[in-house]
């Protein structure tokens, strides 16, 4: 709201940002399409949340809080309160995302293939082309092609769904942070070589500002990473990701000993799963449902009888391989080839859903050929379904809601 009182510090921050340049700006802030100034309080309240300040239509602000899956309710009520002199219990929410974690299971094709969301007329697929040749070499092209769909948005945003790779966007951040890390190790490491005042072996006089200078510039080259990297080592991915499991995603990581062997070791050893899908639903722009469109209500027994995911279709599976064709016409038969065809060249199941549906007729065509898209399922030993979902999220909630 445009008359919320914000505490002391941020009030300050704000008077700064609304009547500055960015360019000359003490506090550094920028502006998007929506909001004219938007601070990171990491950088400069040391507050885990961004503040959007005068949305350009209305004059609202918002706060965003920064992992807010990871966080518990506490947690996240602190971060509101060092920002807002109101309880944050009067707040209300503009934007929720819920989301369900499928561990091990039907992968973001396999989804693809498989689900369709009632009511949405656009669709998206992000993926990435892998060309190798016989050997498995990567080149740059050859008639040999594997297509990965790693993301797909069902509706458009702000209030879609979205069904993405966990697993690939982890270690995505797991290498920038990494690469951050390396660059702040050799950084460290040329402040120890400089500091006090080194001698030349030949000339015992002290270094000259410009030779220091010039030593620290050397901080890219690769020795002072490799050094950097010794020094203060980064932990690998699984390492990394264990430590990131925390509140709604302590249940994807299993901890194991690593043999019996040893059985004076205890250590357990983090096992990351092979496949990690998660599933999102989006709402935001005035189109958050009244179960939820509080903090109050976020925290609370009606956020876990919520289900975000109540208007995914899966298609019905059987999990045959063969299809009877007695129960087909010439025609039909024919017909279910081509829908399996298709399928199987990379048309998702929103769109063939939306061919059934020209003449308004989608729902017993589907229940018909549903033997034909399951054969064309490239996993029909893993299967999940809309309710598996909601029983997932009201899993994750239940242990947000515990923490």
């Amino acid at each position: 709201m445009p008359e919320t009182r914000f505490s002391d510090r941020v009030s300050s921050l704000k008077i700064e940002v609304e009547f500055s340049d960015p360019m000359t700006s003490a506090v550094p802030f920028r502006s998007n399409f929506y909001y004219k100034q938007v601070v990171d309080l990491r950088r400069v309240a040391e507050i885990d949340a961004i503040l959007h300040l005068n949305a350009k239509k209305t004059g609202t602000h918002k706060i965003q809080i920064i992992e807010a899956g990871r966080k518990c309710q506490g947690q996240i009520a602190d971060t509101i309160a060092e920002i807002v002199d109101e309880h944050p219990d009067l707040l209300g929410v503009s934007r929720v995302d819920s989301c369900a974690d499928i561990v091990d299971g039907p992968s973001v094709c396999w989804i693809a293939q498989s689900v369709r969301a009632r009511f949405a007329q656009w669709q998206a697929e992000v993926g990435t082309v892998q060309l190798r040749d016989e050997t498995g070499r990567t080149i740059d092209w050859s008639e040999m092609g594997k297509r990965e769909v790693q993301t797909m948005y069902l509706g458009k945003r702000p209030n879609c769904f979205r069904v993405y790779d966990k697993m690939a966007e982890r270690f995505h951040v797991w290498k920038i942070e990494k690469r951050r890390h390396e660059q702040l190790a050799a950084q460290i490491v040329i402040d120890k070589a400089t500091e006090g005042t080194p001698q030349v072996r030949y000339t015992p006089q002290p270094f000259a500002a410009h030779e220091v200078e010039a030593f620290r510039v050397l901080k890219r080259r690769k020795e002072l990473l490799c050094s950097g990297r010794f020094y203060l080592p980064f932990p690998d991915f699984s390492t990394w990701f264990a430590a990131q499991c925390v509140g709604p995603m302590t249940n994807v990581v299993q901890m194991r000993l690593p043999g019996q062997e040893e059985p004076e070791q205890l250590n357990l050893v983090p096992q990351i799963p092979k496949v990690l899908t998660r599933v999102e639903r989006q709402m935001a722009a005035g189109r958050v449902p009244p179960q939820i469109d509080t903090f109050e209500k976020l925290f609370s027994k009606q956020a876990i009888e919520f289900n975000p995911f109540e208007r995914l279709d899966f298609s019905s599976f059987a999990g045959q391989t063969q299809v009877d064709m007695d129960g087909y016409s010439a025609v039909e038969f024919a017909a279910g080839l081509q829908f399996k065809q298709w399928l199987q060249e990379g048309w998702t199941y929103q769109q063939l859903y939306a061919y059934w549906n020209r003449n308004r007729n989608a729902k017993a065509i589907a229940e018909k050929f549903a033997p034909f898209v399951a054969a064309a399922n490239p996993a029909r030993e893993a299967t999940i379904s809309s309710a598996d979902l909601y029983e997932r999220y009201r899993d994750s909630v239940s242990r947000q809601l515990a923490a």
